[in-house]
Order: structure tokens, then C-alpha cells, then sequence
């Protein structure tokens, strides 16, 4: 005995139609839940901030774009952009404390110079602690 066939009725007219398909099903609930997953509403979202190669934090400057947050961090303090010779030198060498009292700003050369300094110190030995 063969099955009839499911049709489901338009509520207030006599119009029948079949149900949509499980493919537009999915389509529908993939367009619902892209809008809830972008930035806050990604159950994994983060506030902004990535920690970045190399330990440095980063954090979003709006879209998919991302800076350095040591450097927005000065760029605040001072009220313009920083320069592209100017260098932002963590004082205590810890590269996720980005507080403006941790921050210095330097040339190149100062702050190769400096690093030589603690490389000296250690006794030639880059990996050692202070």
C-alpha cells in the first residue's frame, strides 16, 4: 500500500504546498545564525584581543583588522600616531603589560643598544632571566 503523499496547509487560505526542503532548511538557519556570530555574539569571542605571536596582545580595530596593543596604548597617551622609526620598549620585558607606566618610547638603535646591555649582563646567554 503506497503512502500519500505529506502536503501542509497554508494557515487562513486553501492553498497547499510541500514543506521546504531540509537543503533550504539549512540555509535559512545558517543565515540566522551567521548574524549571531560575528564579534559578541560568538560564544567564543574574546573582548577584542588575541594574544599574538611572540606573546604581544593584539586587539581588533574594527572588522578583521588588528594592532598592536602596547602601540595603541601610547598612541592614546601621546594623542597622535606614532612614527615609523619609533619603537615601543616594554621596561620590565614582560610583553602583555601594556600599562603606560611599563612603556618607553625609543629609537632602533636605543633599543638595540639596550638589549646588548641585557645580553651582556647574562652573560651572552639570550635565553637566562635577568
Amino acid at each position: 500500500m503506497k503512502r500519500p503523499e505529506v502536503k501542509a496547509k497554508l494557515s487562513g487560505d486553501n492553498n497547499w504546498r510541500r514543506r521546504p526542503s531540509h537543503a533550504a532548511r539549512a540555509a535559512e538557519y545558517a543565515k540566522e545564525q551567521s548574524i549571531a556570530r560575528t564579534g559578541a555574539g560568538n560564544p567564543r569571542w574574546g573582548g577584542g584581543r588575541i594574544v599574538a605571536r611572540h606573546g604581544y596582545i593584539k586587539k581588533s580595530i574594527g572588522g578583521s583588522k588588528y594592532d598592536f596593543e602596547h602601540r595603541c596604548v601610547m598612541e592614546e597617551h601621546l594623542g597622535r600616531p606614532l612614527r615609523e622609526d619609533e619603537i615601543i620598549h616594554h621596561i620590565n620585558r614582560d610583553r602583555q603589560d601594556n600599562r603606560i607606566e611599563n612603556l618607553q618610547i625609543v629609537n632602533r638603535s636605543e633599543h638595540v643598544a639596550y638589549h646588548n646591555r641585557e645580553y651582556a649582563k647574562r652573560g651572552g646567554n639570550r635565553r637566562a632571566k635577568r
